[in-house]
């Protein structure tokens, strides 16, 4: 009996040791199982965002998947499917395989992934787009461009030019739109030796009244209008030291420049003017837009001065205009539709080159304020357009009606020599001023390139597109920006690939089962941005 006990007392030890070993080699197994899987989950995570989509990064540097895979659906389940597969790889590397590789000392087999979230480039206004752009220019020598761009423009230029512009915008509105009435009858008559009353009918189609004496008649004005008439105005020339016949043809000639197509005036070859177009009802922002889940936060705010900077940036960088025209099948002009928003190239180009047109117009309208000679030159023929008319008081206002024509006729050079990829000094000076005399108008749409002056330095048309970017809220630039990305990719053959079915960012949770009996999860978070910081 002695013997047995110790026979049975080793026996039950050596069971519990062996208890305790097979209980700390399955403990091992579920440990390196559940290692396995989150390797698995995190090479998942690998493969799948190294299918980014190829056109967004070779056109506009920009990471995303196309989760639409080909369809026009967001189709989260074939990411799944690819997740799956791609853990299985992993973890049960011997399946598939047509050879044997072997026992495999794990055993874990992936029972469901979920996505838990998602980031679309669409999100928050298509911000999500925006800040992966802005990260792009961070990394890039193009961020210190920008900035001495922005140290230029938006310390001088900008704040001038818009000042200008809207100086422009008040002399416009608060001067005449038009000569006063009968003006154009009175100056033309007088240049071909008729009379005032001939010209223009009874005395009220002058545009004001005449009795300027001191109780004189209306009669007496006439006959003094038609003696100042049948000399051509003699007197008053010689003071002036401009005739009424000049001063009529330049009138003329502006009018005649106002009524023509700005494109046509201030293109170089505008047959060569793109006339793509494209339906706007096919835009991802006039569409009811897929939305991501779990929204990941931003690392760069593109409101705030620095991001503005940035996106303008970018977009001057990366889409195409009249300067640096598209060469695929979409607009020629995408950075003019971010501008506008209208749905063709000669749309938005008109508007972009009304908005340089104005900036310029009053930067030039000052110019000719602050300098006497080209003032002066304004005043007497104000004086004698006045004087033909029998209304002294109207100089002020016909002279400065004058100074806005001469600065639109000035301006018209400007946005001319810009579209012909020349620069144009952001404030003018005798050297860089091209229309020296007022006459020079009359020639103006003959001698446009004869008359052109392009400054050694000064403002390109691109910098004037990012100068006007900034008047352009960033939540329209950004969703017009997606636009484009949408539209230009789908022209080059891809109909069905859709902005807002591109995700950067995605969490998920996946559940297996090790050893077939314990399930194990593991849970990942994953984005471009977090992948290169690793």
């Amino acid at each position: 009996m002695k013997k047995g006990s110790v026979t049975i007392f080793l026996s039950l030890l050596l069971m519990i040791m062996l208890s305790v070993v097979m209980v700390s080699v399955f403990c091992v197994k579920v440990a390196a199982d559940r290692m396995m899987l989150a390797n698995a989950a995190d090479q998942s995570m690998w493969s799948l965002f190294a299918r980014y989509d190829r056109d967004l990064l070779e056109k506009y540097d920009v990471f995303f998947i196309d989760a639409g895979c080909g369809e026009n659906t967001l189709n989260m389940a074939g990411l799944v499917d690819e997740l799956t597969d791609a853990a299985e790889a992993v973890l049960n590397p011997a399946e598939g395989q047509l050879l044997p590789v072997g026992n495999q000392p794990l055993s874990v087999k992936v029972d469901t992934v979920a996505v838990t979230s998602y980031t679309l480039a669409t999100d928050n206004g298509a911000y999500v787009l925006a800040d992966e752009a802005m990260a792009y220019m961070k990394e890039t020598a193009l961020l210190q461009s920008a900035g001495a761009l922005l140290d230029y423009v938006g310390d001088t230029a900008a704040s001038e030019a818009e000042h200008a512009a809207q100086i422009a915008e008040n002399a416009e509105n608060g001067a005449p739109s038009d000569l006063p009435e009968g003006t154009e009858d009175a100056i033309a008559s007088a240049a071909s030796g008729g009379t005032a009353s001939e010209a223009g009918g009874d005395s009220d189609t002058h545009g004001g009244n005449l009795d300027v004496g001191d109780g004189g008649s209306q009669n007496d004005s006439a006959q003094g209008a038609e003696n100042v008439a049948a000399s051509g105005g003699s007197s008053i020339e010689a003071e002036a030291g401009v005739s009424a016949s000049d001063v009529f043809k330049s009138v003329m000639s502006y009018k005649k420049l106002r009524s023509s197509s700005v494109l046509n005036l201030v293109c170089p070859d505008p047959s060569a003017v793109s006339g793509k177009t494209l339906k706007g009802s096919a835009l991802f922002s006039a569409r009811q837009a897929e939305t991501g889940m779990g929204y990941a936060s931003l690392e760069n705010d593109p409101s705030s001065v620095s991001g503005r900077l940035l996106l303008n940036g970018y977009i001057t960088a990366h889409f195409g205009h009249f300067g640096k025209p598209e060469a695929g099948p979409g607009l020629d002009y995408p950075l003019e539709q971010i501008l506008q928003g209208k749905n063709s190239d000669i749309d938005n180009l008109q508007a972009v080159v009304n908005k340089i047109l104005m900036i310029r117009e009053g930067i030039n309208f000052l110019y000719i304020r602050q300098t006497p000679a080209l003032s002066a030159q304004a005043d007497a023929a104000g004086m004698v357009i006045a004087t033909l008319l029998l209304n002294p008081e109207l100089a002020g206002a016909i002279s400065a009606l004058i100074e806005v024509g001469w600065a639109y006729c000035e301006s018209l050079l400007d946005v001319r020599t810009l579209l012909a990829g020349g620069k144009v000094a952001v404030t003018k000076s005798p050297a860089t001023w091209q229309l020296g005399k007022m006459t020079d108008m009359i020639t103006l749409s003959f001698d446009m390139d004869a008359l052109r002056k392009p400054a050694v330095s000064g403002m390109t048309y691109e910098q004037y597109l990012m100068l006007l970017l900034n008047l352009v809220s960033t939540d329209t630039k950004c969703l017009r920006m997606a636009d484009m990305m949408e539209h230009e990719i789908r022209a080059s053959g891809r109909e069905n690939f859709c902005i807002d079915h591109c995700l950067n960012a995605i969490g998920i949770d996946m559940t297996a089962t090790a050893e077939g009996k314990v399930i194990l999860t593991a849970e990942k978070n994953g984005s471009y941005r977090d992948y290169a910081k690793s």
